[in-house]
């Protein structure tokens, strides 16, 4: 088995100028995922799904200001040698409080907990297989993980457009479809959940939430790993590389604490 995800046409223009070539071109070239199996000496595709790639998102910065910021997608050779099922989210800390918080009938404020613990309107949505570079450092393999996932999503609307903050979006029957098969074609080890101890202190509007995840979801390890190309698509629009530039949202808020 092995996996290429194909990033389609890339469009690093900000938000409208991207809008605007992706109308010009009128039939841009989305992500896709496809699984590959080997019978003999052929290769056979098993399955051909939309996914997402980056895109721009908002970040809120050392200074309190949100703002949008360019998410990139990794390129090259990667394997998925972890699945976690039913997967927690940990928030960064540049994700914008009213991202994670919504305001209740009497003014005050809660966590959006699905967006967070465990279930299908989880960030990672019901599985997530991580993306881990495989290097060798002296007599043994170090694992590289950048911090993209493939991941199940709730988001439709997202896996539409094929953006998202970087990681490789499904939607979240098919990542099930995907996690299942690959626990029953490959030799694995059940390793239980996983410890997380995440704890953050959220501030808004003079109110503070509290956000504790223990445990991180349950941990399978393949062996050996099924290997993931991720193809660099092609650049459609003008601009040929990721916009480093911040693009600036709203001033600074005193009372984020």
């Amino acid at each position: 088995l092995r996996v290429e995800i194909d990033r389609g046409d890339v469009f690093y223009e900000t938000p409208g100028q991207a809008a605007a070539a992706r109308k010009q071109l009128q039939s841009a070239r989305g992500p896709t995922l496809v699984l590959f199996a080997k019978d003999g000496d052929t290769t056979r595709p098993l399955i051909r799904w939309a996914t997402t790639i980056g895109g721009w998102k908002k970040e809120r910065t050392e200074e309190g200001e949100i703002a949008l910021k360019y998410k990139e997608s990794d390129v090259g050779d990667r394997v998925w040698r972890r699945i976690i099922a039913a997967p927690a989210w940990m928030p960064p800390e540049s994700t914008p409080e009213t991202d994670l918080l919504r305001e209740l009938k009497d003014g005050t404020h809660a966590l959006k907990s699905d967006l967070i613990q465990p279930g299908h309107r989880n960030a990672y949505g019901l599985a997530m297989l991580i993306h881990e570079e495989e290097r060798t450092r002296g007599d043994g393999t170090i694992w590289d993980d950048h911090g993209i996932r493939t991941h199940g999503s709730v988001d439709f609307r997202s896996i539409g457009r094929g953006e998202s903050h970087g990681c490789h979006r499904l939607y979240n029957q098919l990542v099930l479809r995907l996690s299942g098969y690959l626990l029953q074609h490959r030799t694995h080890a059940r390793r239980g959940r996983m410890h997380a101890g995440y704890h953050r202190t959220l501030t808004w509007n003079d109110q503070t939430v509290e956000v504790d995840v223990p445990t991180r979801g349950y941990l399978y390890e393949l062996d050996p790993p099924v290997p993931v190309r991720v193809l660099p698509g092609r650049v459609a629009g003008r601009v040929q590389k990721p916009i480093s530039t911040l693009i600036t949202l709203d001033p600074p808020d005193a009372s984020r604490g």
